[in-house]
């Protein structure tokens, strides 16, 4: 198996887990077992935990991103029903039962008040995607992009995190009306 491949391998298997049991609560021998991958492999692409983690935030990053602005423009040809479609492309997750939230909020509550790559990774994610939404609200030709960006992430994040916590897709609803004024007033 060639090195990019086995990397690969432990990035799949470790992001399952990580997403599903937690950062703190996987261990790096809970992420090796079953897989045939040993301390030293996983050490050999991984300096730490925390590189794992943050590599698995940006795989994290590139696949949302990848497959995000896709499915929004194939919900919705203009850059103002792209805003909206981003929460029922997000809403379409949960409402397919799976309540595992953003990996890069997770891993970032996880890791909070710390200066680790885990952090960076997780703001780099946080900063891309903030300025994917910019974009649309750009194109879209409302008044203050930067600041309607902000709020948009704002209840973009909250619908998550709050649709993670009740397991119910429902606050994407709620933050759906919320958007649709805020996009009428800042016109």
């Amino acid at each position: 198996m060639t090195k990019a491949l086995k990397k690969q391998e432990i990035i799949d298997h470790a992001y399952e887990l990580f997403y599903d049991h937690g950062f703190h609560a996987t261990g790096v021998d809970k992420v090796m077992a079953d897989t045939g991958i040993s301390k030293r492999t996983l050490y050999k692409y991984f300096a730490s935990k925390e590189d794992l983690i943050a590599e698995l935030i940006g795989h994290y990053g590139e696949t949302f991103l990848k497959i995000a602005p896709v499915e929004i423009a194939r919900l919705s040809p203009d850059p103002a029903g792209q805003i909206m479609a981003l929460f029922d492309f997000r809403k379409a997750m949960f409402d397919e039962g799976s309540f595992r939230g953003c990996f890069a909020i997770s891993a970032n509550l996880e890791y909070s008040g710390r200066d680790t790559p885990v952090q960076a990774a997780s703001l780099k994610f946080f900063e891309t995607f903030l300025n994917y939404i910019k974009s649309l609200c750009a194109d879209g030709g409302y008044k203050d992009p930067d600041k309607l960006a902000g709020q948009v992430i704002v209840l973009f994040n909250g619908a998550v995190v709050a649709s993670q916590a009740s397991r119910s897709p429902a606050p994407f609803d709620a933050a759906k009306s919320v958007l649709a004024m805020l996009l009428a007033a800042a016109k």
